[in-house]
């Protein structure tokens, strides 16, 4: 029987899916600037609040 138990409390935990709310950071809204270029804004709490983000694409 403490086998068993020492088998079972070396086994990791399941890790929980995270949710909308849990996320470090979510973009909020994307615009497209021109063929190359795109503005997204994200959501983070670390920010406490929101921020604007350009990306620069791949050409193609």
């Amino acid at each position: 029987m403490a086998v068993l138990l020492l088998h079972r409390a070396v086994e990791p935990a399941p890790q929980p899916v995270p949710s909308r709310s849990t996320r470090a950071a979510e973009v909020v809204e994307e615009k497209r600037l021109d063929e190359r270029r795109m503005e997204l804004t994200i959501r983070s709490r670390a920010l406490a609040g929101t921020t604007k983000v350009r990306l620069l694409l791949p050409a193609g």
